[in-house]
């Protein structure tokens, strides 16, 4: 029977120790490489998908061209198909229409345009419900909201147009407002005005509109007592009540 002795023992135990070691390593590293690609997506066709979903919103935050938007208006309304479209015609206008008629992501539909101030058909975007803009609408659009928003910046006149339309960046609203006029004014100056809520009425004497009118210019004398202020308009009849006062003050 062979003894070993203690060098050799210790070597041994040294060996397996190594294996071991080495076999628990490689076990943590292609469990980290499992779990990499479960979580984050490490192949190439997660890869293309990311970039897919990456594009999209890029793609729908540019104003169409109005070739393409007239083209595309075409196709989604059916007044023309891609049959009857040649391929050698248009090359450039026929790739751009087709490949955003495959995305899936466009439809005409009949909504209310903000602009126009009733309901007509638009091409919309079909995640959000908002309207798709030609190129050549952006500056009517951003000059009617800087006039209503009564000149908010790029990042809130984003927000007051995105519950309507597509297509406008940050940077698409910036670029518009350097280069207009009022914006590079110190104080821009708009016709600021009071919200109209008329008053309602349905019967006679059911509301009454007082207004304190000055008579200055034209004061009534009696009893050493001047009066200036009159007026009571019943809301209903539109039947003018004059009363007058020797002053402001309700007893």
């Amino acid at each position: 029977m062979k003894v070993f002795d203690r060098k050799d023992q210790s070597s041994c135990t040294r060996f397996c120790r190594n294996i071991a070691r080495l076999s628990l390593l490689f076990a943590l590293v292609l469990a980290f490489v499992l779990f990499s690609r479960v979580i984050y997506g490490v192949g190439d066709n997660d890869k293309e998908e990311k970039a897919g979903k990456k594009c999209e919103p890029q793609r729908k935050n540019v104003p169409l061209d109005d070739d393409v938007y007239d083209a595309l208006f075409s196709v989604l309304s059916g007044t023309r198909s891609f049959k009857d479209w040649p391929k050698n015609s248009e090359t450039n206008l026929r790739q751009k229409v087709y490949r955003k008629w495959k995305s899936d992501m466009y439809e005409v539909k009949e909504i209310h345009d903000p602009i126009v101030g009733c309901s007509t058909k638009r091409i919309t975007y079909k995640k959000t419900d908002c309207i798709v803009v030609r190129k050549s609408e952006v500056p009517t659009i951003i000059d009617c909201a800087y006039q209503e928003t009564k000149g908010d910046g790029a990042r809130k006149f984003k927000l007051h147009t995105s519950y309507h339309y597509c297509g406008f960046s940050r940077d698409v609203i910036q670029n518009k407002l350097n280069a207009m006029k009022q914006c590079q004014k110190l104080r821009p100056l708009f016709q600021n005005k009071a919200p109209l809520r008329p008053i309602k009425a349905i019967r006679v004497q059911e509301r009454h509109q007082v207004d304190l009118v000055s008579m200055a210019s034209m004061p009534a004398t009696i009893d050493d007592d001047t009066y200036k202020y009159m007026s009571v308009i019943d809301i209903f009849s539109r039947f003018v009540i004059l009363r007058s006062f020797a002053n402001n003050r309700v007893k």
